[in-house]
């Protein structure tokens, strides 16, 4: 769904996207202003970088993303169907996390911190798979 949406957003009207192709927007951790991509957003800038971090220290597997469809190959690390929906759901709530933050610093101002949003995702992530 996540990837799905960003494919959308890139789209042009016509074709029932957004015509988004980048946003410049201030990079308020360094008062720079910079490109800001999907590919950026979700992968490359600091806050992003810290929870996958994160996240490939609670795999012990070095995570390495060229490509946004690359994430879904992730899961294929484990046999157990439950290891992967586990990696999965993690995966989403990770996107939705970073997506969230950026909203909230982007449009109300709000910083939320990447330990917060670590503490979100394993929340989220422990309910779906337990459910």
């Amino acid at each position: 769904m996540v990837t799905f949406a960003l494919r959308k957003v890139g789209l042009d009207y016509d074709d029932g996207g957004l015509g988004v192709k980048s946003l410049i927007c201030s990079n308020e951790a360094t008062n720079l202003k910079s490109e800001e991509t999907s590919f950026h957003l979700f992968f490359e800038c600091a806050y992003s970088c810290n929870i996958w971090c994160w996240m490939s220290s609670m795999l012990n597997f070095p995570l390495h993303f060229q490509f946004i469809e690359e994430i879904w190959k992730t899961s294929d690390i484990y046999s157990n169907q439950q290891n992967k929906l586990v990696v999965n759901s993690a995966i989403i709530n990770i996107m939705n996390a970073i997506w969230f933050a950026r909203n909230q610093i982007r449009l109300n101002n709000k910083r939320i911190l990447w330990k917060s949003s670590i503490t979100y995702i394993i929340a989220i992530t422990s309910l779906a798979c337990t459910i």
